[in-house]
Formats: C-alpha cells, structure tokens, sequence
C-alpha cells in the first residue's frame, strides 16, 4: 500500500500510556527519540477503562499525526496503545518498535493475545526484558531484542534523612502479583524497623488502616521527585512479586541508586541484581529473616550494590548502543518505508543463559 501521510525523515517518539516513566525517558535519551505521555483520568478504575482509552487512543493518533515520526517506539502493555500507533504506522509507511514489558505477557491480557500476537508480528521490533518473553515473541513470529534492565541518571546525594532506625522502602503499586499480607505480617513483626510502603493503599483490601502500627507508613501515590527522594533516604528498598518473569522498575531505580534490594526469589532477578539483594519466597517469616540478614550485612550488601551497579551501567551503555545501531539500520531499510509490507519476520531461538546479548532473529 503506498502511504498516504508523509513522514518526517530520522524523527522519532516514544509513547507511553501513564503519566511519567524514568525507563522510557532513560531510553529515549539513549536513541534520540522524544517522550510523549498520554494519560487521563485514574488508573486502576475498571469502570472509567473503556473512556480512557478510547480518549488515549484519539490523542496518540493526533499526536503522531502532529509529530510525523518516521519510527515509533511504544509501551505495551497496554496493548490498545500499540494498535493505535499500528493504524499510524499502515497509513504512513512507517514502522514502530513495542516495548513490551512483563505484565504485558501476563494473564490479565490473555483476552486479547489475538491482537498481541498480530502486532508483534507486524512490529519491527518488540523490546523485552527476559528470555521467556523473547521466546514467546518468536512463537509468534516476532522479532525480539532482550534489554533486562535499564540504569537511570539521579542526583547522587539525596535530599531528606530518616532517624536512626533502620528504613526499608517498599515499593507497591497493591497489584494482584504483591504479597501485601505477608509483607505487612513481616512489618508488624519487626517494630524496631521503619517500614514506607508507596501506591495507593485504598487499592488493597488485604488490611485495614486501623490495624496498622507504628512502624508501618503509608505514603500514598508519590509525585516522582518525592519518590526518589524516599528511595535516596533509605536504607534498602524491597520490591516483590509472585509472578515470574517479571523485571520490575523499583528494582532499576534502586540498583541506579547503589541501593541494597530485598526482591522476590526468581531466576530472572537473580541473574539480573546477583549479591546486591537478598531473595525472599514472598512468606512472612522468610521476609522478616531477609530484612534481619539486611540489617546485620548492610554494609556488604551496599558494596555488592555499588559494584553491581558500575557493571550494570557499562552493560546498558553497551546494550542502548546496540539498540541505536539496530534502529538507525531500520531507517535505512527499504521495508520500514513499505507500509507495513515486510515487517513480519521468522523467529529464531533466542539465548536461554541468562547473559545479556541482542537478541535479533533474522529478517525473511
């Protein structure tokens, strides 16, 4: 199909569906793309869903329409974000790149894998950050390129300071994958430790605020800056999921701090963060052990966290180099330019060791 909208040559945008995210902004600095956020109205509110989106879904095509990049690269999930820069894509000629993170492969989205699975295979390219997810991406005919984790730029002294009590940062979102009983059941258990859980509580329904003690804070949806300034401020930063495969944001941002983690007990994020966190099973009893080992090793592990950390940064360095080199030969290329011809690809295996390579399945 010949386009029908002209483009402009080497621009590029990166959108996103939410208010802010240090990730695409890290990203989007890396590859010369610029960051758009789309966002109305609260997340979380099943009910209000279908209007969001519907209004998301008009200002990201007017916004593409404004801006004429000639590659676009966007988060997924959700997937409705995707499909919107797929119609701008097909009617420019265009082509896009999903950054497609854990949840977007979880069960909550499983209602709409015909969808997901049509766009990766037309995608040029589905960011991912683990094998699993790569694999699945070459099941269904897509081409994947594996970025686990992503280190981020903050200032480096932090703005606030807690009392002499030992502070854990917990970071939620009270999410169907986080084990927020057995957290709070840890924190009441250990009185002595400070315990700032984020996100907005009134999403759980796992407890009640009169039951809470005087270790246990509730911040609250925090504005960005004051959310780094809590992780800055504290001694180690606990971040847990039951799911596996699941990269999780809290623990790039911790990890870019020199923070020492408490995380769950996946392979995925062992690999990723080695001695700079400790692995809990997500019980009461193993998290409390966990905050207990933090306290008395603390030093070591803020060692383990530097030294990760400074490996970590010459990996991305590496990694956001490969990704630029990818996408500039995407511009060049003649089928980025077809108007949507092209963009399937064969799947290849991708790399199932853990390290951190490109994963770039050959091109029909």
């Amino acid at each position: 199909m010949k386009a029908i909208l002209r483009f402009k040559k080497h621009k590029r945008v990166f959108i996103k569906w939410f208010p802010y995210d240090k990730r695409n902004d890290a990203i989007g600095h890396a590859i010369h793309a610029e960051c758009h956020y789309v966002h109305y109205g609260k997340s979380g509110c099943l009910i209000t869903v279908p209007w969001r989106y519907t209004l998301q879904f008009c200002v990201t095509l007017s916004l593409l329409l404004r801006e004429r990049p000639e590659l676009t690269l966007v988060t997924n999930p959700p997937i409705f974000a995707t499909l919107a820069v797929s119609v701008y894509s097909f009617f420019t000629g265009t082509c896009y790149v999903m950054d497609s993170h854990s949840d977007a492969f979880s069960c909550k989205w499983k209602y709409f894998n015909f969808l997901h699975r049509l766009l990766v295979r037309r995608a040029k390219l589905v960011i991912v950050t683990n094998d699993s997810h790569a694999h699945k991406c070459a099941e269904w005919g897509g081409k994947s390129f594996i970025l686990s984790d992503v280190i981020v730029q903050f200032a480096s002294e932090p703005k606030h300071a807690f009392n002499k009590a030992f502070t854990a940062a917990v970071i939620c979102s009270f999410a169907e994958d986080e084990p927020i009983t057995e957290i709070l059941a840890a924190a009441y258990s250990i009185p002595s430790v400070n315990f700032y859980i984020t996100g907005d509580f009134k999403r759980c329904r796992d407890f009640r605020l009169g039951d809470n003690e005087k270790n246990v804070f509730f911040t609250g949806f925090l504005p960005y800056e004051e959310f780094v300034a809590l992780l800055q401020a504290s001694d180690c930063v606990m971040s847990l999921t039951t799911r596996d495969n699941t990269m999780q944001m809290a623990a790039y941002e911790a990890l870019s701090l020199r923070k020492p983690m408490i995380l769950s007990n996946w392979p995925c994020l062992r690999r990723t963060y080695e001695d700079a966190a400790i692995y809990v099973d997500n019980t009461r009893d193993n998290i409390s052990k966990a905050v207990g080992e933090m306290i008395s090793h603390i030093e070591r592990y803020r060692c383990a966290a530097i030294r990760i950390y400074d490996r970590r940064r010459a990996e991305w360095e590496k990694k956001a180099a490969e990704l630029q080199d990818l996408l500039a030969d995407f511009s060049k290329s003649e089928d980025c330019h077809a108007g949507g011809k092209g963009h399937r690809n064969n799947a290849s295996s991708c790399p199932s060791d853990g390290t951190e390579v490109a994963t770039f399945l050959q091109s029909r």
